[in-house]
């Protein structure tokens, strides 16, 4: 088995729809589910996709809108949301 390991000092900025999002861990480097430090301003982000890997969301300062399955949920720092695979999230 292989490790992988990243820092944000190592990771990329990429800047998409409003949202800067740093890669540490995606599907792309092998990996069932991604992991990115992201930020961005409020009403920013994807619009509804799905894809074949998890996603989890840990908010470390302010507040996250996360809707699975049609259904939003505010989330804060401290607090965390999964959405499992080929579930339409936003």
């Amino acid at each position: 088995m292989t490790i992988t390991t990243t820092t944000l000092d190592t990771a990329d900025n990429n800047f998409v729809l409003g949202e800067t999002l740093r890669p540490l861990l995606t599907h792309a480097m092998g990996s069932a589910v991604e992991v990115f430090d992201t930020s961005g301003p409020a009403e920013a982000g994807p619009p509804p996709h799905r894809h074949p890997w998890e996603e989890i969301y840990v908010v470390l300062s302010g507040q996250l809108e996360v809707t699975v399955d049609g259904s939003a949920q505010i989330v804060g720092p401290g607090g965390a949301a999964h959405v499992p695979s080929n579930t339409v999230h936003s």
